[in-house]
C-alpha cells in the first residue's frame, strides 16, 4: 500500500510542476501571445503548467509581435517532445528597418 502512495505521489507532483520561461525582444516592448492568448509585453517570465490531461504535454506556441509596426511578428512553436527552453528571444529590429 505505501507503494502505491509512493508511486502515485510521484505521478501527481510531476503533473503539478510548474515551468518557468524568460522572454527577450529586440527592441523590448513586444506583445507577447501565448497559444493565443496576451500575456504581457517583453522582457516577461512566464510560470507556467505544461501538463495536459495524464501528465502528457501540451505544444507551446510564441508569438511576438513589434510594437510598430504590429503586422511584424515572430512565432516560436515548442513541440510536445522538446524540452521548454529557459530563454525565448525574438528579433523584431529588422522590422523597424523594413518599415521606413
Amino acid at each position: 500500500m505505501a507503494v502505491a502512495g509512493f508511486l502515485f505521489g510521484c505521478a501527481t507532483a510531476w503533473f503539478l510542476q510548474f515551468e518557468e520561461v524568460n522572454i527577450l525582444s529586440d527592441p523590448p516592448g513586444a506583445r507577447i501571445e501565448m497559444n493565443d492568448e496576451y500575456v504581457g509585453r517583453t522582457p516577461l517570465t512566464i510560470r507556467y503548467r505544461r501538463g495536459g490531461a495524464g501528465g502528457q504535454a501540451n505544444q507551446l506556441i510564441i508569438r511576438a509581435s513589434a510594437r510598430n509596426p504590429e503586422s511584424c511578428s515572430e512565432t516560436r512553436v515548442i513541440s510536445r517532445d522538446e524540452r521548454t527552453p529557459g530563454v525565448v528571444y525574438f528579433e523584431l529590429g529588422a522590422c523597424a528597418v523594413r518599415a521606413r
